[in-house]
C-alpha cells in the first residue's frame, strides 16, 4: 500500500473515532444505570431498617432458623408449607445457603408462578367472574402465570393490560378491560389502587376537604379510558369519543366532558399514540415514583403478611411502619428492569424477613424488627393441609389426580373457611367458625388420616423409632423439630403402640399439630 493510502486510512480512522465519541457523549455510562448487586441492595435495606430501629430504641429479634424462613417463603410464594423432600434438601446447609437454595427452587417452580398470578389477579381484576362471555378470568390468570414463569418485566405486563386491543381469548390481557365492563370509572379506580397504590376513587364524586387528590384528577384519568368499544374482533379504541378541541366524554353522553390529564409526573405523559397507550406509558414511566412503590408494597405484604403502610397495601402515601422502605425497593426495582424475581429476592434475604417472630401487639413487629405473626389466608391453610399429607412436593410434576385433589380441596376448604377476596391482604384475625372448620372439616380430617397413602401412615411404617416418627411429624407440619417438653408429652402417646394403635396415635399427634395456632399462623 502507498504512503498516501496509509495516511488516508489513518485520517479516516481518526474521523470515525471522533464521530463515535461525539455520538456517545450524551449517553450515560453503563455504571450509571447499575443499582448494585442483590447483596448490596439487601445490605442497604438492612442498614435502612437498622437505622430506624436504633432511632426508635428497638432491639431487633434474633435470627429465625433456616427452616422457619423456608416455611415463610413457601407460604408466601406457593401458598403451602415446605414438603419433607424440600426440607431434607436444605437440612445441614449453612443458614444463608439453605435459605438461598430454597428460594431458588421456589422462584423457578411453576407452582410459584401460578400462585403469585392468582394473588396479583385479585388486585388487577378482582375475584368475580365478571361480564358473561366477554370476560375470561381463568384465561387472564393463565396468561399472567405464563408471563411470571418467563420472567417478563412487570412494566410490560401492565402496559399490555392497560392498552392492549383484541379478543379476550386471543389477547388475554384485554380481560383487564372487559372484566370492568369497559367502564372508565371502574377502570380508573382499579388502575390507581392496583398500579399506583393510591385510593383516588374517593375523589370520584366530589372534592374531599382533606383529600390530596381532587375530583378533576379522577375525571382526567378516567377520560383516558373513554371511547373503548367492543366489536366482533374484540376490544379497540374509537375516535368517536373525541370532541372538537380534543375533549372527551368520560361516561354517558350527558355527562360532563373531561380532558385526559394525569395528576402528577405530567412530563412522563407522551404525546403520541392512542389514549390508553399514553396512559400505560405514564403509569409505567421511570419518572412515575408511585408505580414501583405500589408493586413493592404489594409484594412485601404478600411475603411478610403486613403492609408497609399502616393504612393498608393500597396506600403508599400513608404512615409508613418502616420509613424509606418503599423508596428503596422501588428505586432498585425500576433500576433493574422491573424484575419481580429480584424484588422478591431482596425482601426474602433481608433482615426484616429473617428475624424471629413474636405475637402482637408488639412495637418490634409493627416496625418489622420482629416478624409479624398474622393469621394465614384460607388458601395457605388448605395448601398446607394438602402438602403435609404427602412426603414429596406437590407441584406441577405431581400426578394429575393429586393436582386435581389439591385444586378441589383448596376450593372447598376456602369456601367453608371464608375467602376475603380482593381484601385478602388486609389484616384479619381468625374467627371461632374458622377454627371449627379446621378442627372438624373434611379436608383436615382426610389429610391427617394415617393409611398407606398418607404421610402419617407412611411415617408410622417407615420410621424406625417413635422418636424418629415424632420428629418427622413435626417436620412435615411445622417445619421444625419438637421441643423437649413437646417430645416428652407426645412420646407417651406413641409408646408401645403397634399396628392400628400406632396409626391412631399418629393421627392424634398430627391432628393436634394441625389445630395448633402455630400451624395456621405465620411465624
Amino acid at each position: 500500500m502507498s504512503t498516501s493510502g496509509s495516511w488516508w486510512l489513518l485520517l479516516l480512522g481518526l474521523v470515525l473515532a471522533v464521530a463515535l465519541e461525539i455520538a456517545g457523549a450524551g449517553a450515560p455510562e453503563a455504571e450509571a444505570a447499575d443499582h448494585g448487586t442483590i447483596d448490596e441492595a439487601v445490605t442497604a435495606l438492612d442498614d435502612l431498617a437498622t437505622a430506624h430501629w436504633n432511632e426508635a430504641g428497638l432491639e431487633p429479634a434474633e435470627e429465625a432458623p433456616a427452616l422457619t424462613v423456608a416455611r415463610r417463603l413457601s407460604l408466601a410464594l406457593t401458598g403451602s408449607i415446605p414438603s419433607l423432600e424440600e426440607i431434607r434438601a436444605i437440612e445441614g446447609l449453612p443458614r444463608r445457603a439453605a435459605i438461598t437454595a430454597h428460594l431458588d427452587r421456589l422462584l423457578h417452580s411453576r407452582r410459584s408462578a401460578d400462585y403469585l398470578a392468582e394473588r396479583l389477579a385479585r388486585a388487577f381484576v378482582g375475584t368475580d367472574e365478571g361480564p358473561f362471555i366477554v370476560f375470561r378470568r381463568r384465561r387472564f390468570v393463565h396468561w399472567l402465570s405464563d408471563a411470571l414463569a418467563e420472567g417478563r418485566p412487570y412494566d410490560a405486563l401492565v402496559r399490555e393490560m392497560v392498552a392492549s386491543e383484541g379478543l379476550w381469548t386471543d389477547a388475554p390481557a384485554t380481560n383487564f378491560i372487559t372484566g370492568h365492563d369497559r367502564d372508565p370509572v371502574k377502570l380508573t379506580a382499579r388502575t390507581t389502587r392496583a398500579f399506583l397504590g393510591m385510593r383516588l376513587d374517593c375523589a370520584q364524586c366530589h372534592d374531599h376537604p382533606f383529600a390530596h387528590w381532587k375530583q378533576a384528577d379522577f375525571e382526567g384519568l378516567a377520560a383516558f379510558y373513554g371511547g373503548i368499544r367492543q366489536t366482533l374482533t374484540g376490544i379497540e379504541d374509537s375516535d368517536e369519543a373525541f370532541h372538537p378541541g380534543g375533549r372527551m366524554m368520560m361516561m354517558a353522553d350527558d355527562a360532563p366532558a373531561a380532558v385526559p390529564t394525569v395528576p402528577f409526573a405530567r412530563e412522563a405523559l407522551p404525546e403520541g399514540g392512542r389514549r390508553r397507550e399514553q396512559l400505560a406509558a405514564w403509569i409505567t414511566s421511570p419518572d412515575n415514583p408511585a408505580f414501583g412503590k405500589a408493586i413493592a408494597s404489594r409484594i412485601w405484604t404478600l411475603m411478610v403478611g403486613r403492609a408497609p403502610s399502616r393504612s393498608g397495601v393500597d396506600d403508599i402515601e400513608g404512615d409508613m411502619r418502616l420509613p424509606g422502605l418503599l423508596d428503596h425497593l422501588a428505586y432498585d426495582f425500576v433500576g433493574h428492569g422491573h424484575d419481580l424475581r429480584r424484588l422478591i429476592r431482596i425482601i426474602a434475604l433481608s433482615r426484616p424477613f429473617g428475624v424471629a417472630a413474636e405475637p402482637d401487639p408488639s412495637p418490634r413487629s409493627v416496625a418489622f424488627a420482629a416478624f409479624p405473626m398474622v393469621a394465614l389466608r384460607p388458601e395457605q391453610i388448605a395448601g398446607a393441609l394438602v402438602q403435609l399429607a404427602d412426603l414429596h412436593t406437590v407441584d406441577a410434576e405431581s400426578h394429575v389426580l393429586l393436582k386435581l385433589m389439591r385444586f378441589g380441596n383448596t376450593r372447598d376448604f376456602t369456601e367453608r373457611y371464608g375467602d376475603a377476596g380482593e381484601s385478602e391482604l388486609d389484616e384479619q384475625a381468625g374467627t371461632i367458625m374458622q377454627r371449627l372448620v379446621l378442627m372438624n372439616g373434611k379436608v383436615a380430617r382426610e389429610r391427617v388420616e394415617a393409611n398407606i397413602f398418607t404421610a402419617a401412615g407412611r411415617i408410622a411404617g417407615l420410621a424406625q423409632s417413635d422418636e424418629r416418627r415424632l420428629d418427622t411429624l413435626f417436620t412435615v407440619s411445622l417445619s421444625r423439630l419438637p421441643s423437649e417438653a413437646e417430645r416428652a408429652l407426645f412420646a407417651s402417646w406413641l409408646a408401645g403402640a403397634k399396628g392400628e394403635g400406632r396409626m391412631k396415635a399418629m393421627e392424634d399427634v398430627l391432628w393436634t399439630l394441625v389445630n395448633s395456632t402455630e400451624f395456621s399462623w405465620s411465624h
